[in-house]
């Protein structure tokens, strides 16, 4: 990728979030709170819908969103009118999914809470697959990991509508341990509250603990950790940059965007909107511009600037150090995932996971 490829794209970020910020941002209260979202028309469904999202508004999914709420706008003539809400101004990513559930919430990025329904670990089960085309085999319309995760989403009312993906993950550190996963280190390091992650990353050598992504940075700012795992190379560079100093990509998880809707409200919609709207995601996410196209792209980009702008060194896994970890961790971590699951899902997981 040229310099002036990778300066294109930032730039056209830029200019998209500056565009998105005056237009969509939305400050004032809704003018429904319930699952229909009401407006002024006559019917169920259509005026302005709650967008509930827990990051920052200069963040790339920000973008993705608020670029999206564009499109759906003038493709149903104002009949769907998405307000968006960063920065977790609607719940954190453990209450959104439950808010969407409800109604309070129309739409937004409904991460799967496995504390919410264990069956949700599907989508947290680490080295599933640890390739962009892997990735892309799960999540992408049609995909193994999708359809599973269609039908828990359904089952608590949410409309799942599809994955925006952020890149691989790893882990930032203080500094380099002198060496990499899985040879133990006894480093302390954030996680999600997440029970596989927890059994994952003891298995590859670290001391992990669940703290709340809101204190990921005075948690390590202060020394409760000295690390964290949980996002790719762009969330390490946004949030930890300035106080991390390695960065080792493991590519255990792929951090992803899901977004849903209230079910009630996707099942007012007319079949032409419904249309519309699934068209307009899958084209936001999928398409050969799209938000996951940019987001591999970008992978490399993050890890640079992060250097440039702060002096991590980052270092990436080979394929068989990538199959070396995958390997301990699908021996020692996923036979404790059946009874979460259940069988059905466990066993597609078996039958679809990457090769080693």
């Amino acid at each position: 990728m040229t310099k002036k490829t990778v300066s294109g794209m930032l730039f056209s970020l830029c200019l998209v979030l500056a565009l998105s910020v005056t237009a969509t941002i939305g400050c004032a209260p809704a003018q429904d709170q319930g699952g229909s979202a009401g407006g002024d028309s006559d019917a169920a469904g259509y005026g302005t819908w709650r967008y509930a999202d827990i990051h920052p508004v200069d963040a790339p999914a920000a973008v993705m969103a608020m670029g999206m709420a564009d499109l759906l706008r003038d493709r149903t003539d104002g009949r769907i009118d998405i307000e968006y809400y960063p920065s977790c101004q609607l719940g954190d990513w453990s209450e959104v999914l439950e808010n969407v559930e409800v109604g309070t919430v129309d739409m937004g990025i409904t991460t799967a809470n496995d504390a919410y329904d264990a069956r949700f670990g599907i989508d947290w089960a680490p080295y599933r697959f640890f390739t962009w085309e892997q990735a892309a085999d799960a999540f992408e319309p049609g995909g193994w990991c999708l359809e599973i995760l269609e039908g828990i989403y359904e089952s608590h009312n949410v409309k799942f509508l599809g994955y925006g993906l952020r890149g691989f993950t790893g882990v930032s550190l203080n500094e380099y341990p002198g060496k990499l996963p899985p040879a133990p280190t006894g480093i302390k390091i954030r996680t999600p509250p997440i029970a596989s992650w927890k059994a994952a990353w003891e298995t590859m050598g670290y001391v992990p603990t669940a703290i709340p992504f809101s204190e990921v940075y005075t948690s390590i700012q202060t020394g409760v950790v000295e690390g964290q795992a949980g996002g790719g190379s762009e969330q390490m560079y946004i949030v930890v940059g300035d106080i991390q100093g390695c960065w080792i990509q493991t590519n255990d998880w792929m951090d992803n965007q899901p977004i849903g809707m209230n079910l009630d409200l996707w099942n007012s919609l007319t079949a032409e909107d419904q249309g519309i709207l699934m068209d307009t995601v899958n084209e936001t996410l999928w398409g050969p511009d799209g938000f996951n196209k940019e987001s591999e792209e970008l992978e490399a980009v993050w890890r640079q600037k992060a250097k440039d702008d702060y002096g991590i060194e980052s270092y990436i896994l080979t394929e068989a150090e990538l199959a070396e970890c995958a390997k301990v961790v699908r021996e020692k971590v996923w036979p404790s995932l059946e009874a979460d699951f259940g069988t059905d899902i466990y066993n597609a997981m078996l039958a679809n996971c990457a090769p080693l």
